[in-house]
């Protein structure tokens, strides 16, 4: 019974013996080739220890090495050699002492498994055959020349020392499951992709602290799994064209520096609710940077230096959970989205303080989730039309003000009681119309017209606090609608303005219904002829100019005018 016992797990171990995988068994092989030798031609280029001296063909190896085998090239062969055909090792090192180039012929392809590839010495040269590291890449030595190909690796990337000529290579950081992986050591290559293929799984990759990763050329963000990338610390440096391919999240604590100093253009293709890039830092020395498509952040953005075009773009201000995010330094984009996609969850971003951000098309408060947007300190500054959507209340401390020279209109439709935020109305010239009622129903919460005009158009206006009409400013209304205000201030030099509501049908406005019957200036200007009649229920003061135009009227209706 014993000896029976001991034969089945006999044979359980040779079963288990038999199903290894080869790459257990890999072995070490080093270049002993004549210069320039195909390294995939003669077994006899190879050989199984550590040669003394380097004599073509005098290698023992049977094979020369394959996907099992680990190549060595080291000091004591310093020969060229070449690789001519399609070559898969499980891994590439080149050591220290090594003084020979390793050249990667025409389109021929080199992938390096779980063995990695190291450097420390001496020269490979790329050709335009893709590069495969299934394991790490080092370099601390020696020179690394890239050609015009696609270099993929899934696992850490460490520059320490040596040379890389990146020329007009892709280096393509993809991802492996859930394993983290490092990029360490600062250095540039040509066009770098962040990419993910797996589907249900992130991927993250950290940049060291203190390291610095430049692009030269295009860096693209493009998941091809339903997954996002994270890139943590570290710097991740765009010196030409930034092309973010999809909607997935590419967020995490590293910088995105834009600081090339040529022109370059960032492309993003987010909505209002999905997708975002790392912090962004925009300082360049010189040249312009071209905004397009719709790009969206969720952790950060800086304004350093250099010239924004933002042509027709659209920046998301997004949100990730309760973290807070801080928008630095004055500059303009052209629409502006402040967006809660979360639900449960409050979304707070900071304008730093002496910071305006100004949006030239259109800025739009529209909270995607059920809570709220709080916006604080600085100045946000709107020169275009302004959409307040459904959503969770708009609030904080940041100035929001109307500016510029453009007529503008103001859309609360469906929202009208969800901003929160003090609002300023500071125009050179030009008209901020209403689209909809406007309550702004917060404690403390003001409207002030410092200048440039404000038309109610017809609907209703609550301030729970104080309505300030300046100096120079117009409050323009048709003079139906109701107006309310815990304190109503109409400045020295102020206008109220009347002018019906332009249907064609006759209509009444009684003028002492508003401010008191008090006014600075009052305009009476009919959209409608004399078909609108303006009139007094009340005794009318105006303490400056009342004027009538050429085709309107006003009716006193037997009560004093004082003017």
């Amino acid at each position: 019974m014993e000896r029976v016992r001991f034969f089945g797990i006999s044979l359980v171990v040779a079963i288990l013996f038999f199903a290894v995988p080869q790459g257990a068994h890999a072995a070490t092989k080093y270049w002993v080739g004549g210069n320039g030798d195909n390294v995939g031609t003669n077994a006899n280029d190879w050989s199984t220890t550590d040669p003394s001296a380097c004599t073509d063909g005098a290698g023992n190896a049977s094979a020369v090495p394959g996907s099992s085998d680990i190549a060595v090239f080291d000091a004591d062969c310093d020969n060229n050699a070449t690789i001519a055909a399609n070559w898969s090792v499980a891994g590439l090192s080149i050591t220290s002492g090594y003084t020979g180039t390793l050249t990667q012929s025409s389109s021929f392809t080199l992938t390096v498994g779980t063995s990695n590839y190291s450097q420390a010495d001496g020269t490979f040269t790329g050709g335009t055959g893709a590069i495969t590291m299934n394991g790490t890449f080092t370099l601390s030595g020696g020179t690394v020349t890239f050609g015009n190909q696609t270099i993929t690796t899934k696992f850490d990337w460490t520059y320490t020392a040596g040379t890389i000529d990146a020329g007009t290579s892709t280096v393509v950081f993809g991802t492996t499951g859930g394993v983290a992986k490092t990029i360490t050591g600062s250095h540039s290559l040509y066009n770098v992709t962040f990419n993910n293929s797996v589907n249900g799984g992130a991927s993250t990759w950290t940049i060291a602290v203190g390291t610095t990763l430049t692009a030269l050329g295009t860096l693209t963000f493009d998941n091809t799994g339903d997954s996002g990338t994270t890139i943590n610390t570290g710097t991740l440096a765009a010196q030409g064209n930034i092309s973010i391919a999809d909607n997935s999240t590419y967020n995490g604590s590293a910088t995105l520096l834009i600081n090339g100093t040529g022109s370059q253009t960032m492309t993003g293709s987010a909505t209002v609710s999905s997708g975002a890039i790392p912090n962004v830092n925009i300082n360049k020395a010189s040249g312009t940077l071209t905004l397009s498509g719709t790009i969206r952040t969720i952790v950060g953005w800086t304004y350093t230096a250099g010239t924004i075009d933002a042509g027709t773009s659209t920046v998301v201000f997004g949100t990730t959970g309760g973290v807070a995010k801080t928008i630095t330094g004055s500059h303009s984009l052209y629409n502006v989205t402040f967006n809660n996609s979360v639900n449960g969850g409050a979304s707070t971003w900071t304008i730093a303080v002496g910071t305006t951000l100004t949006a030239l098309g259109t800025l739009t408060f529209d909270n995607t989730g059920d809570s709220g947007t709080t916006i604080n300190t600085g100045t946000l500054a709107a020169q275009g039309n302004v959409v307040v959507a459904s959503g969770g209340n708009y609030t904080g401390t940041t100035a929001f003000q109307f500016t510029g020279t453009n007529n503008q209109n103001f859309d609360l439709t469906g929202a009208t009681t969800l901003l929160d935020l003090n609002t300023t109305i500071n125009k050179a010239s030009g008209t901020v119309t209403l689209l909809s009622a406007l309550t702004m129903d917060v404690s403390g919460q003001d409207l002030t017209i410092t200048s440039g005009t404000l038309d109610l158009h017809g609907y209703n206006l609550t301030v729970n606090d104080v309505l300030t009409v300046s100096s120079g400013a117009f409050l323009q209304l048709y003079g139906a609608e109701t107006i309310t205000a815990t304190t109503k201030t109409l400045s020295t030099g102020s206008t109220v303005k009347f002018t019906g509501d332009g249907d064609t049908v006759a209509d009444t406005y009684p003028v002492t219904a508003q401010f008191s019957a008090s006014y600075k200036n009052l305009t009476i200007a009919s959209t409608d002829g004399t078909t609108d009649i303006f009139q007094s229920g009340a005794t009318l003061t105006v303490a400056g100019t009342f004027s009538i135009g050429a085709t309107s009227a006003y009716n006193l209706n037997s009560y004093t005018l004082t003017a």
